[in-house]
């Protein structure tokens, strides 16, 4: 129950989201990109719907609408969602675990809310089992959520019981590890999952999250300015009938803010910060963001409707018109899946049809929504290919053992194995047998001569004196992921 790579226990995550690729690989027989893609896809699929069933069982139907738009069409959130991303699984988990809290509280049966404080409990146990102990967020979560609600008292009846569902969770996937490889790896599990990311110097700015946000909701905030540059022009009045429902109750608003915040505030800390591990808080953004588009549409009059629609139709335009001129120019040298742009146009042009006969007011936005969705995929399967290509090490690869002699090492020094050094390895003829990781000089003592190492240029001064005292050929110049490698070869020592 424990991932190996390279023939060696992986103790970065736990199982759970690299057994659903498992499963997803046994109809073909082996793995695929879309079977190791599918746990990120499904989960997207399930965080979109969970965001309609919960923001229309507190609001308008027509908010929870705009709320699972909101989401579904983020250029970011798509991107995400067909990639092999583990935070995507972590995100429907910690949405479902803080879903079933706050439904438990508004449930009047004891039986239903003992029932969603279940599935609560269970997707924390999930969460933990998918991404370690930040599978706990959700637990954090909550208790900023009585904090703002002043509710201390149930602060402290309830804190034995997240410490025993924590404790319960931890040792769970401790015994895991424990039981492939004793208390060495438990305690290398504990290293990799949370000393290492939060001691050290943090690989991104502190104001990196907030940059990441605010670009990746972008589309929708210059939606909302778009709509309120408009009410500038109009002479609506705002009635009490056209408030949005849901807030009176002074509970669900918390809830997103303590959500939001109750994800972002520990990645904060952390000295390892990526975008995608923020992924948990898009759902409640997504419902925040929705209340100002329904708020601002609901005030706009006709006339104001088709000035949005004029503006998608020109801002559809220039897209289609950039997206060709990629396709024609195709300035990084992807493979034309003509056949699949042009399926993918039509259903988009079908859908956009659709949407334009229809007499509702919010077919501006709707209409939008599609044109966000269609450019994100048009793009990618415009450029993703050749970009992959290019970030691959399938060249180098090659290049680097053209000449590679049976039974010679090949030495990967500063490439790490579940990173850049993985992208190597699928192409590499050294793999398994004589493929070596060494993360610094000192492993390269006592290996016996020749052999091949490769490493990042910048890395090179850290091995400068190694190579001083053998003689040494350049084989081969390249990249993997945009990081400039080198491979040498190895003679002899110098006497």
């Amino acid at each position: 129950m424990v991932p190996h790579l390279y023939g060696r226990p992986y103790t970065d995550y736990p199982c759970l989201f690299f057994i659903f690729q498992y499963v997803f690989s046994l109809p073909s027989g082996h793995v695929t990109a879309l079977s190791i893609s599918l746990p990120s896809a499904l989960s997207a699929s399930g965080l979109i719907l969970l965001t309609w069933w919960f923001t229309k069982d507190h609001l308008r139907e027509k908010v929870a609408f705009i709320a699972t738009i909101c989401l579904a069409a983020l250029p970011e959130f798509w991107l995400k969602a067909q990639k092999a991303t583990i935070d995507m699984l972590l995100a429907l988990e910690c949405s479902i675990a803080i879903v079933c809290l706050f439904q438990a509280e508004k449930a009047g049966r004891k039986q239903v809310s003992r029932a969603f404080n279940l599935f609560a409990y269970l997707s924390i146990l999930a969460g933990v089992l998918t991404k370690g102990l930040v599978g706990l967020l959700p637990l954090f979560c909550w208790f900023l959520y009585l904090a703002l609600q002043k509710r201390f008292m149930d602060i402290l009846i309830a804190i034995p019981k997240w410490i025993l569902i924590s404790v319960a969770a931890i040792c769970l996937e401790a015994m895991l590890f424990f039981k492939t490889g004793g208390i060495q790896l438990v305690e290398q599990a504990i290293s990799s999952q949370f000393l290492s990311r939060i001691g050290g110097q943090p690989n991104k700015p502190f104001y990196y999250y907030f940059i990441y946000l605010a670009l990746s909701f972008l589309p929708w905030i210059l939606w909302i300015l778009a709509q309120l540059s408009l009410m500038k022009r109009s002479s609506y009045t705002r009635t009490e009938s056209q408030k949005v429902e849901g807030l009176d109750d002074n509970r669900l608003l918390p809830l997103l803010v303590a959500w939001s915040s109750g994800i972002l505030i520990p990645y904060l800390l952390s000295a390892s910060r990526h975008g995608r591990y923020i992924l948990p808080a898009f759902m409640p953004l997504a419902i925040a963001m929705a209340l100002p588009i329904s708020r601002l549409t609901d005030m706009l009059d006709e006339e104001d409707v088709h000035r949005l629609l004029r503006g998608v139709f020109i801002l559809s335009i220039t897209v289609g018109i950039i997206l060709l001129v990629l396709f024609v120019w195709n300035p990084f040298g992807s493979k034309r899946a003509f056949g699949a742009l042009v399926l993918l146009s039509t259903m988009a042009f079908f859908c956009a049809w659709i949407v334009w006969r229809l007499e509702i007011d919010i077919r501006p936005f709707f209409l939008f929504a599609i044109l966000m969705t269609y450019s994100t995929s048009a793009a990618c399967l415009t450029i993703e290919p050749g970009i992959s290509q290019k970030e691959s090490a399938q060249k180098f690869a090659m290049c680097t053992e053209k000449s590679l002699s049976p039974g010679e090492k090949v030495i990967l020094v500063g490439l790490k194995p579940d990173k850049n050094g993985i992208k190597y390895a699928l192409f590499s003829m050294a793999y398994p047998k004589t493929l070596l990781f060494i993360q610094g000089p000192e492993g390269l003592k006592n290996l016996s001569l020749p052999f091949v190492l490769v490493i990042p240029e910048k890395n090179l001064e850290i091995i400068a004196p190694f190579l001083s005292r053998h003689v040494t050929r350049i084989l081969c110049q390249g990249s993997i992921h945009n990081r400039k490698v080198l491979s040498l070869k190895i003679i002899s020592s110098k006497k």
